[in-house]
């Protein structure tokens, strides 16, 4: 790297040295014609050099004498460019291009920003267009020039199949699609709303609040009142729309929420008992729930975070009006996402303890037994996670044992 520099240095020295002398008319004299296109043609080597470190040369593909100097940082927003050097080598510093040289000034002065879109003529505009395709530019950039061709469509209707002669097919589509896809749904909106309307019936007071299913295939809507005052609604089929009512609150439901993958609800309801609980639809047949526990007051907000793993919640008056419930902590996240490591017998193992909860089963080990050799094969982690769910907690999915941490 010195020796370069050495080089470059020395350079730059006899070139300053060679101008000051040719420009004096009295000392250019001393000089023999040689000398002079040697310090000429040197300046000039050394020019491409800073030149070829900073900047491309992109020129026309037939005729390498058009062609521009353009900054490295605009060529590669050229994806379909950046992959080619990326092939070729970072030493790679000419590129040709198989359009006219008027084009590539346009394109490279579009991507700096030196020239604006919208002063330019439509044929020029069209020409950006497509190159920009090829050369697969930043979407925002592309944007900017195909809102500057709808804008122009939109003005005169009639004459799109004319302006769109010279527009590449690819981008012919994406000029048209979301117009069409937009005008459509709205027609059909327009047209037959209306006549599609599907009353829901199954509260028997004032419906408070509605919520969508991440994948729009349930609804869950909240009432006024004690009975039936939260139901779940599934409208998979739209000519076949089932319901289940959710007992639980006492009182008017004023707050619902579906969990992001669908599997939960929470829902809030007035009064200060049963006013926030928590369900659980991931089987709709046994759908079940849990109070939590903390508000003094009526819950009138509820949400999920966008991962699931936490509930905000907030209620009427001064004490415990907002509270933030931890569904899952990221060590327990990180826990269940290692089980898929898990060897089959420890997956057996659990898979079994799951399905016996849930009936309410007894979940017993004998020391010495296979299944307790695999339970301490698990980690501590998830060894304390298990006691706590299913070896010392009575009631919760049945009647569970406290047996091996009580030796």
């Amino acid at each position: 790297m010195k020796n370069v520099q050495k080089k470059i240095y020395s350079s730059l020295l006899m070139i300053i040295m060679l101008i000051g002398i040719v420009q004096n008319n009295a000392l250019s004299m001393m000089l023999s014609k040689s000398q002079r296109e040697a310090g000429k043609k040197a300046v000039t080597r050394l020019k491409q050099q800073i030149q070829r470190q900073q900047q491309y040369y992109v020129y026309e593909l037939d005729d390498k004498n058009k062609g521009i100097w353009v900054d490295k940082s605009v060529v590669k927003q050229c994806k379909s460019i950046k992959n080619m050097l990326e092939d070729l080598g970072e030493e790679e510093s000419e590129i040709p291009l198989s359009m006219p040289i008027s084009t590539i000034r346009l394109v490279f002065d579009v991507l700096s920003n030196k020239i604006d879109v919208g002063t330019l003529g439509m044929a020029d505009v069209i020409a950006v267009a497509n190159a920009f395709n090829f050369l697969d530019v930043p979407v925002d950039k592309m944007n900017t020039v195909l809102q500057s061709i709808n804008k122009e469509m939109e003005r005169d209707p009639r004459q799109v199949m004319e302006l769109l002669r010279d527009v590449n097919p690819d981008l012919q589509k994406r000029l048209m699609l979301k117009t069409i896809v937009d005008c459509l749904k709205n027609g059909i909106i327009e047209t037959y709303v209306n006549a599609r309307k599907k009353p829901l019936a199954g509260h028997p007071n004032t419906v408070s609040k509605v919520a969508f299913s991440p994948d729009g295939s349930k609804i869950v809507s909240g009432s006024w009142g004690a009975q039936n005052n939260l139901i779940l609604w599934d409208i998979t089929d739209p000519n076949n729309i089932t319901h289940k009512s959710l007992a639980g609150h006492l009182d008017d439901v004023y707050s619902v929420a579906f969990s992001p993958d669908g599997s939960k609800i929470v829902s809030g309801c007035w009064g200060a008992q049963n006013n926030l609980i928590l369900w659980d639809i991931t089987d709709p047949n046994n759908i079940t729930h849990k109070s939590l526990a903390g508000h003094p007051g009526s819950v009138l907000s509820v949400a999920f975070s966008p991962d699931g793993s936490k509930i905000v919640s907030r209620c009427a008056g001064a004490e415990n009006n907002l509270i933030l419930w931890t569904l899952l902590t990221d060590q327990e996240k990180r826990m269940i996402d290692h089980i898929q490591n898990y060897s089959t017998e420890q997956l057996q193992l659990l898979y079994q303890w799951c399905l016996m909860s849930k009936k309410g089963q007894t979940i017993q080990l004998k020391e010495g037994s296979e299944e307790s050799k695999i339970f301490i094969s698990l980690s501590q982690d998830m060894q304390k996670l298990l006691k706590d769910l299913f070896l010392t907690k009575k009631g919760w999915y049945g009647s569970l044992i406290d047996w091996w941490y009580k030796k």
